[in-house]
């Protein structure tokens, strides 16, 4: 039964397209399982990608969305650039398409290394939405990496990627824990959590012109959640590769997708709190590494988990029939409700 969504948007690059749909199936065994479902959105694709994802067999749903010129977007509150109230749709369409009760959305500019799903799944409730710890590159046109990433000249592009280098990189820093904020995505969640706040914005919010940007659509559905009660932490053992620029990449990618606006809010100088920076990596040398995330073992840890509730819950049902049985009703009753009120207060 599939009880977890992965999902990519893709619009062009059928490179991008076998390189995010590979990986995804190398690193994640829940796919084979049956547990988890991988698809894409193809946004407002080309028919070049169509006839690609049709050949080789890859689920996609096709999207289309609405051109809006920059004055029509501006009055409906969303800036720069043109093509991100696109890319929200997307996203929103993936969450709506999602069958399975937790949502994973990631970058087709995304490498994913062993566990990565495990780690994250571990820590995803009803009270967090829950990142990847990013490696990125430096970008040579925009020269910064995402506050808190993972520094790691592992390639730019399918192409030029380093696979062995990434995976021995993720072997060496990988460790258990959480961190508070960190990037954006991938990121997995309740579907009905992102529901409840309406999903993504269809787009960054303007200020005083279309080309100021005061917020990012992903940091306003992050704080939606937030004052929902759900908490924005990254997994430090689910390591992901993120080459940066994506699609973007690609020959001949319109200019239009070119980022050129002003952002009110640098993302290579952001101020986050102590908690959430990150020191420099020094990675362990071969006699002191230590394999805080053994792969494999949390998907022991979940079956061993499920099989100790599954034998909690005969073991109680098994009290509750034996207290109906002997206790006066009313006294049943008002021990039944305190029970209640006991688990509710807890979740």
């Amino acid at each position: 039964m599939v009880t977890i969504s992965i999902a990519s948007l893709i619009y062009k690059s059928k490179k991008y397209a076998d390189w995010v749909h590979d990986s995804i199936h190398e690193f994640t065994p829940q796919l084979k399982r049956g547990e988890a479902e991988f698809f894409f959105v193809a946004n407002d694709p080309t028919e070049e990608l169509l006839a690609h994802l049709q050949q080789k067999g890859y689920k996609h749903h096709v999207n289309h969305n609405p051109m809006r010129t920059e004055e029509e977007l501006f009055k409906m509150g969303y800036g720069a650039p043109a093509y991100m109230p696109r890319v929200y749709r997307g996203y929103n369409k993936a969450i709506e398409l999602a069958t399975g009760e937790i949502v994973v959305l990631v970058n087709s500019d995304n490498y994913f290394s062993p566990d990565w799903l495990e780690n994250l799944l571990k820590y995803v409730s009803s009270k967090t939405i829950v990142c990847s710890k990013l490696v990125e590159c430096i970008n040579p046109k925009y020269g910064y990496i995402f506050p808190g990433a993972y520094h790691g000249e592992f390639g730019s592009h399918p192409d030029t990627f380093n696979k062995d280098s990434f995976l021995k990189f993720c072997e060496q820093v990988k460790i258990t824990g959480l961190q508070l904020g960190g990037s954006y995505m991938p990121c997995a969640f309740y579907k009905r959590l992102a529901i409840q706040v309406q999903s993504y914005p269809e787009g960054n919010l303007a200020g005083a012109s279309f080309n100021n940007v005061v917020a990012t659509g992903d940091e306003v559905f992050f704080r939606k959640l937030s004052k929902a009660g759900v908490r924005h932490v990254t997994a430090m053992d689910s390591i992901v590769y993120h080459t940066k620029e994506g699609e973007l990449d690609e020959p001949n990618s319109p200019k239009c997708l070119i980022p050129n606006h002003e952002l009110a809010i640098n993302p290579g100088k952001i101020e986050f709190s102590e908690v959430q920076r990150v020191e420099p990596v020094e990675p362990k040398a071969e006699s002191k590494r230590q394999y805080l995330a053994v792969p494999g073992i949390h998907e022991s840890l979940f079956k061993l988990r499920k099989t100790v509730q599954k034998q909690r819950s005969a073991a109680f049902s098994g009290i509750v029939i034996t207290m109906k049985r002997w206790l006066p009703a009313r006294l049943y009753n008002a021990l039944r409700a305190v029970w209640y009120l006991i688990v509710k207060v807890r979740q």
